[in-house]
């Protein structure tokens, strides 16, 4: 059951490469103390969130991810780096953190790992939540088929407003991979039907919104 620890900034003005870098110590830090597939994204095509950053790492479970605060609760280093994020000169506004848990679902999921992100966020309509899952395993297998590189679905486990919020996950190798694989879903007449069941009436979902990331390598 892998669990996703996400911390959502951004960059003041002018602090872009402030901001990375402090990033990129937290990022030590983290693994350090058993944090695993770190990753840091800004926002391409956000919406009001276009050019926030978004910081995640995952864990095997919950008792890992329990025993990462507990330790992180303890360092001075870690102490230090987060007073520095929230002082005055910071490079950075903190806007928001959660943890998601990933939702297994039965299908055979590409694998790879891309630098273009698209994250789409629903909520199951009430005692849909089984239809919820397929409706998401058929966009991954049309998507991936389409080029996506891997897909998955993270159920909001701790996120404030955005709990029991889905966020699907699905990963492209470029910019151009992702227009690939939406135009042939869109052409395709399983994608047209995907998207007439998306936005018809008896839909399990209630899509919320959609955003999409590239990858800063630190």
């Amino acid at each position: 059951m892998t669990v996703v620890s996400t911390w959502m900034c951004r960059p003041k003005p002018g602090r872009l490469d402030a901001s990375i870098a402090l990033l990129h110590e937290a990022a030590k830090l983290i693994e350090r103390h058993g944090g695993q597939d770190i990753r840091v994204m800004q926002a391409a095509v956000a919406g009001s969130a276009t050019g926030s950053i978004s910081m995640s790492c995952e864990f095997a479970d919950l008792t890992a991810y329990g025993t990462f605060t507990d330790e992180t609760a303890l360092d001075v280093e870690t102490t230090t780096i987060v007073n520095r994020s929230a002082a005055v000169d910071s490079p950075i506004i903190a806007e928001s953190a959660g943890i998601f848990t990933e939702i297994p679902l039965d299908r055979r999921a590409a694998t790879g790992r891309g630098t273009i992100v698209a994250v789409y966020m629903s909520k199951p309509v009430p005692g849909r939540f089984t239809q919820a899952l397929q409706l998401a395993s058929d966009a991954f297998d049309l998507l991936e088929a389409g080029g996506a590189l891997r897909s998955r679905l993270l159920q909001a486990t701790m996120a404030g407003e955005m709990a029991d919020t889905h966020v699907s996950v699905v990963e492209y190798e470029s910019n151009r991979a992702f227009g690939a694989a939406s135009d042939a879903l869109m052409a395709s007449p399983k994608g047209q039907k995907l998207m007439e069941t998306i936005t018809g009436k008896d839909c399990p979902i209630v899509t919320l919104g959609s955003q999409l990331y590239t990858e800063i390598h630190l």
